[in-house]
């Protein structure tokens, strides 16, 4: 009895806090390192909690038990809870790192990454953050992926609030050609004049592909690497394939969810 009682100690604390780190969920319950550990192993092996990739922190799964959150924001950790495992699987076979990004209405939302797992040094993303949509690889392959009518609220969003032409102003290609391009194709690369969301150049370059949803894209999940290290035509060659069934595997976990 001692053992549940500790088990749902732990599993409420993740309920009323969901993202809390293995530190804040000790503290909060008063239990040892090794009786966290094990509990926390056991709600993950159960299916109660799953545990981000990119910073180590402790979400309550879409199921058995919804959390009560703004829809947007369930959406959103739907999305990188499905994420996780796919990233694991994709970063194992291409060591490159990896994230996964959604829409925010002007730019990209960092969901989740595997930065943190990849043997390249790699600058680690904050979860949350926002980058820009027209210049990069994600935004490229989401919006890409919208039809028409989507995309057109979507620019006409960006345009309103003055994004749009911050945004294309960092871009060499035109964007909504670039746009149109990774529609036909499927992919997409970063622009080649993009140096990085600090605007310093970073060394960076992404390949990404649209994540698929019953009604239009869920977001997009890409390869990053240093673009001395491969050319996009390698990369392409090399990671295309790979990429697209992450981007299938978590399209069905999200469907399961």
């Amino acid at each position: 009895m001692r053992s549940l009682q500790r088990g749902l100690a732990a599993y409420a604390h993740v309920l009323r806090q969901p993202g809390c780190s293995f530190t804040e969920l000790r503290q909060a319950t008063g239990l040892s390192k090794a009786v966290t550990h094990r509990i926390l192993a056991e709600l993950e092996r159960s299916g109660f909690l799953w545990r981000a990739l990119s910073d180590g922190r402790y979400w309550p799964r879409s199921h058995p038990v919804p959390v009560d959150e703004p829809r947007a924001a369930l959406a959103q950790r739907r999305l990188a809870e499905a994420s996780v495992e796919p990233l694991l699987e994709l970063n194992a076979a291409l060591v490159w790192p990896s994230d996964v990004f959604t829409f925010s209405g002007t730019g990209m939302r960092l969901l989740e990454s595997s930065r943190r797992r990849s043997p390249f040094l790699m600058n680690p993303e904050a979860i949350g953050r926002e980058v820009d949509a027209l210049p990069t690889a994600v935004g490229r392959a989401y919006l890409g992926a919208l039809g028409p009518r989507a995309l057109a609220r979507a620019l006409a969003q960006m345009r309103a609030d003055g994004s749009y032409a911050r945004q294309a102003a960092l871009c060499a290609d035109d964007p909504e050609a670039a746009i149109a391009l990774a529609g036909r194709q499927g992919h997409a690369f970063r622009d080649p004049a993009f140096l990085g969301q600090d605007g310093r150049d970073d060394g960076i370059q992404g390949l990404a592909v649209p994540i698929p949803g019953r009604r239009g894209p869920l977001g997009a999940v890409n390869v990053v690497w240093i673009r001395s290290a491969l050319t996009q035509d390698a990369a392409h060659a090399a990671w295309l394939a790979p990429l697209q069934a992450c981007a299938a595997a978590i399209a069905r976990r999200h469907a399961r969810s």
